[in-house]
């Protein structure tokens, strides 16, 4: 209960200022979604993706 009304809190707070309180949560998990698909993991694979079409099968198997 107490956390409905932090949230109410916050949504009012947003909405003082002239802020749509599910546009700033869209823009909220838009940025997180953002944050997590740029790891070195996911750079890596998409790199490894473009370079395997020009790389022999030899030195693939290498890598």
């Amino acid at each position: 209960m107490a956390e409905a009304r932090e949230k109410r809190a916050e949504a009012r707070k947003l909405l003082t200022s002239a802020i749509a309180p599910k546009e700033h949560r869209n823009d909220k998990a838009a940025e997180q979604k953002k944050l997590l698909s740029n790891t070195f993991e996911l750079v890596a694979a998409n790199r490894y993706k473009l370079k395997a079409k020009k790389v022999t099968a030899e030195t693939d198997q290498r890598i």
